[in-house]
């Protein structure tokens, strides 16, 4: 009897011991509650104590100016969607007094509302621009509240899974995260951290540099995810699964003339190819149009849409809002090189095995 005491006395001690042993699964969860609580003070209570800069990046989350009131805007929409993020840790593994946990984040996917309201207030400011009318400060953000509650009638409510890889470090029988994750971060923002980079890399780069910096192209994963390609002609309706899409005409230009606004040459050795179409949303609500679509040529070469399409051309359709069962008319712009002899425009049906090649030339 006194053997059997003895045991168990040494074994609720072991697992006291055992209970008592950090977890860095621990940290990263009370870490990501706090988020969802946008408490801010409390989320550096996770972070590396020796790493000041991730703790002065999370204080200033919230540090709006007073009298901007864009930016209020913005992070009241940023706490709202922090509320419903919903997570699961999926790995930890620890090495050491280093750990890497992963987990899978389920949140708000905001990307395509953000750049639906930056193209909406472009289309506004350009024509004021060029009339010569100047606003002020306080009537800009005004704009882009209006444009993105405008938008958020609009555009549904999506929900994404993200997974995050968050490095540890233990310290003093603790575990911190070393750093303040910039994909932890676009998840915190609903996206928007990802999608503002999207548009600056279009505002600053050409669809030929995107196309020779990729490693596969949409054809040849087609191809390795055995894809059913279906080639359509110029002036073939395609029926997909939110619109009707039809290609009405072809054009290549040397120059873009817009009425608002200079000229815009093409690059040396370049031209653009201007693809007219109709669009038709074919759901019961209205959503913005965003072109994820690519030419490919006679090369093999694959083109994103000109990066500048909405200060170059008159009735480009980028991010244009689709009312239900309203026909649409606008450009997408490309700028592929003068080699390129002929060329098709690849549109992927969603949530199918299809892909539609369209025979421009």
């Amino acid at each position: 009897m006194k053997k059997f005491i003895s045991m168990l006395v040494i074994g609720m001690f072991l697992l006291m011991g055992c209970s008592a042993t950090p977890k860095p699964e621990t940290t990263v969860s009370g870490f990501i509650e706090a988020a969802k609580d946008f408490d801010l003070v409390k989320m550096t209570e996770f972070i590396n104590p020796e790493n000041s800069t991730s703790k002065e990046d999370i204080q200033n989350l919230t540090k709006e100016n007073d009298d901007n009131s864009m930016e209020k805007y913005f992070i009241d929409y940023f706490k709202e969607n922090a509320a419903k993020i919903t997570y699961k840790i999926v790995k930890s593994e620890i090495e050491g007094d280093d750990a890497t946990v992963s987990i899978e984040l389920k949140h708000i996917d905001g990307g395509l509302l953000f750049k639906a309201t930056v193209g909406e207030v472009f289309q506004q400011l350009i024509p004021l621009a060029f009339s010569g009318t100047k606003l002020s400060d306080e009537e800009t953000e005004q704009m882009y509240i209006n444009a993105m509650k405008k938008q958020q009638e609009i555009i549904k409510e999506s929900f994404k899974d993200t997974v995050v890889d968050m490095k540890l470090t233990m310290i003093d029988k603790k575990w911190y995260i070393n750093e303040l994750n910039d994909d932890f971060l676009n998840v915190l923002m609903s996206g928007f951290i990802s999608a503002g980079k999207e548009i600056g890399e279009s505002m600053g780069g050409t669809s030929t540099d995107n196309s020779e910096n990729k490693s596969t192209t949409v054809l040849e994963k087609a191809q390795k995810d055995n894809m059913t390609i279906i080639q359509k002609q110029v002036g073939e309706e395609i029926a997909f699964a939110t619109l009707n899409l039809k290609v009405n005409s072809v054009d290549e230009a040397q120059t873009l003339a817009p009425k608002y606004g200079s000229p815009v040459s093409a690059k040396e050795g370049a031209k653009f190819i201007i693809v007219n179409l109709d669009l038709m949303n074919t759901t019961n609500t209205s959503f913005s149009f965003s072109p994820g679509v690519v030419v490919t040529d006679n090369k093999d070469r694959e083109f994103k849409p000109y990066s500048d399409t909405i200060l170059s051309i008159d009735n480009y359709i980028d991010y244009r809002d689709l009312s239900p069962s309203i026909k649409e008319n606008g450009n997408l712009v490309f700028e592929l090189p003068n080699d390129a002899t002929s060329y098709s425009l690849l549109v992927a049906k969603g949530n199918t095995n299809e892909l539609y090649q369209i025979l421009l030339k």
